[in-house]
């Protein structure tokens, strides 16, 4: 970078270059068919979600710690 802050132009060049290498790495996923992406899809059952036993904001004023407060989230 030059004092003024701006980018040199060999500055401006890396950054396009790693730019254009990011979007090339990419297209190298290849996209999967409707019908397969339909079959992979995960199984997830709606029926079992649990409601919580307190919604809302909780407000934790004496604890030990977050290893403390990790035990009662669910």
């Amino acid at each position: 970078m030059s004092s003024g802050g701006k980018l040199t132009s060999s500055t401006r060049i890396f950054k396009h270059y790693r730019l254009r290498k990011r979007r090339i790495n990419k297209r190298k996923n290849k996209l999967i068919s409707l019908e397969k992406a339909r079959a992979n899809k995960p199984n997830i059952s709606f029926n079992t979600i649990v409601k919580p036993k307190k919604i809302g904001i909780h407000v934790f004023k004496n604890y030990g710690g977050l290893a403390e407060i990790f035990k009662f989230i669910d």
